[in-house]
């Protein structure tokens, strides 16, 4: 076992309770309202600190622009802590327009009939600004998609330092993600770690937390 897997290993076992806790909270029934602020934080996160983009959807929760803002509104709310506030506070206003008016409801149904990998691709294919990696973080983040990844920068490095895969792309399309999903799963299955877990560990790795 080299020192990478071996120091993962280590993290995993010393933060296991810390991610059945935030997975029991991830879990908790969510109000419409409640599911659209998962998706707003993910809208936020590309190119965007994780904490900033949390704060910046908590203020837009407090105010109230989070269900009746205008687009304007939203990016003067998320601006500073969130890159790209005015494409990003558009995204946002019309996402919630669509999950509010039926949108999140249909999610639900798509989750409950179809399962995680057809919910991931309903949510992607309907809302301007999400990827697979947004898609992937909206649903661990709602209680569901134990066996999605989440690739993002942090994610890539250290598959590439594992040599899980042969460098970080550039850009990630759609069947590019799902090779390098797979050959995470193929990793993650080798040392006993829940695909799932695995983003917990990694962030532990990197900043020292377990966030969301």
């Amino acid at each position: 076992m080299s020192e990478i897997i071996r120091r993962i290993v280590s993290i995993y076992e010393e933060i296991l309770p810390l991610i059945e806790s935030r997975e029991r909270e991830f879990s908790m029934p969510r109000a419409p309202e409640e599911l659209f602020g998962e998706l707003a934080f993910c809208l936020c996160t590309p190119q965007s600190n994780a904490h900033s983009c949390s704060d910046a959807v908590e203020r837009l929760r407090d105010t109230g622009l989070l269900i009746h803002g205008g687009a304007r509104e939203i990016a003067e709310s998320i601006r500073g802590g969130v890159r790209f506030h005015h494409t990003k506070g558009e995204r946002i206003r019309a996402a919630r327009d669509f999950m509010m008016g039926g949108g999140a409801a249909e999610f639900l149904r798509v989750l409950e009939r179809s399962g995680d990998l057809a919910a991931r691709e309903w949510i992607y294919s309907r809302i301007n600004g999400i990827g697979f990696k947004e898609a992937s973080h909206f649903l661990r983040n709602t209680g569901h998609g134990a066996r999605l990844a989440i690739l993002d920068r942090h994610i890539l490095r250290f598959l590439a330092e594992a040599g899980v895969i042969d460098s970080i792309p550039s850009s990630i399309p759609v069947k590019r993600y799902l090779e390098i999903e797979q050959k995470m799963t193929y990793f993650a299955d080798s040392v006993k770690i829940p695909l799932g877990h695995l983003d917990f560990v990694l962030w532990y790795r990197l900043k020292g937390e377990v966030f969301k």
